[in-house]
């Protein structure tokens, strides 16, 4: 929305790395934990796990046990950690070599990059900082997915930027939305058909919240506050870290979340609500 004034274009690409916990080197990984610090007898536990044999099994049949050396076992209790220490030295070399006018946001493996400002700037911009990220990607032994897009105000700068990028090895296209990495709304903001219908979904949600709220006690308000918190916010904020909330899409979200955990009494203070009931952190997101 920003760039929609005259001569402001606004990029983000959104990299995805391809089976990033399969791909991990275990050997690497120890390294760079160790480099960062981290306790050596945590480290030294957890890798336990992931460099214990494994078996496959299809059925009745069952494999001779295999020694892996590569893959920590997502879902494992440190595996985000430990993959955050491969990732580090290469988030912290993009970080520092960024332009002011980039942002870089990530979570473990999925890192969106966006940039605002007239073309030229945010060009270079973007295409310097995502050749440095992708050159760190490959010194960690890790692979690019062909999943990666560039979204940009226009389709016809995102093509360009997609064309550069190829021409210099690196995997991305052009595209409107990036569902596979959680982004289904397109550019300059616009929700896309997906995004309009799954926040009319998480509404409708909020409403059944909210007359299931007035018949029940105080002793179970913790279950509307769950079933809002847990099922119609994450629904109705889904891929918003990217692209942002309109002010007026968020005062409606906010209404609706604090009539659906105090079952809309009136007279009540909906900030102090929400603080009371989600937390200070998480009320702000709401």
């Amino acid at each position: 929305q920003q760039a929609a004034f005259p001569a402001l274009v606004s990029v983000s690409t959104l990299w995805d790395i391809k089976a990033f916990y399969v791909s991990l080197d275990l050997e690497l990984v120890a390294r760079a934990a160790l480099k960062l610090d981290y306790p050596p007898h945590v480290l030294g536990l957890e890798l336990v796990i992931h460099m214990a044999p494994r078996i496959l099994r299809e059925g009745p049949d069952v494999s001779e046990a295999i020694q892996p050396g590569l893959s920590v076992l997502a879902g494992t209790r440190g595996a985000n950690d430990l993959a955050r220490c491969v990732l580090f030295t290469v988030l912290q070399e993009t970080y520092e070599r960024r332009g002011a006018l980039l942002s870089i946001f990530s979570w473990v493996d999925d890192v969106n990059m966006r940039a605002f400002g007239f073309l030229a700037k945010v060009k270079q911009a973007i295409l310097e900082t995502g050749t440095i990220f992708a050159k760190g990607v490959r010194s960690s032994k890790l692979t690019l997915s062909t999943k990666s897009v560039c979204i940009a105000t226009n389709k016809s700068l995102a093509n360009e930027l997609a064309k550069e990028f190829k021409q210099l090895g690196i995997p991305i296209k052009a595209a409107g939305s990036a569902p596979d990495l959680g982004i289904d709304r397109g550019s300059r903001g616009a929700p896309g058909k997906r995004a309009a219908k799954r926040t009319k979904a998480a509404a409708a949600r909020l409403k059944k919240i909210h007359r299931w709220s007035r018949g029940f006690s105080a002793k179970l308000k913790g279950v509307t506050r769950n079933l809002a918190t847990t099922g119609a916010m994450p629904q109705a904020l889904y891929d918003t870290k990217v692209f942002g909330l309109a002010p007026t899409a968020l005062k409606r979200l906010r209404t609706a979340v604090g009539a659906a955990i105090d079952g809309g009494k009136k007279g009540r203070c909906l900030q102090t609500l929400l603080a009371l009931e989600l937390g200070w952190s998480d009320q702000a997101h709401a």
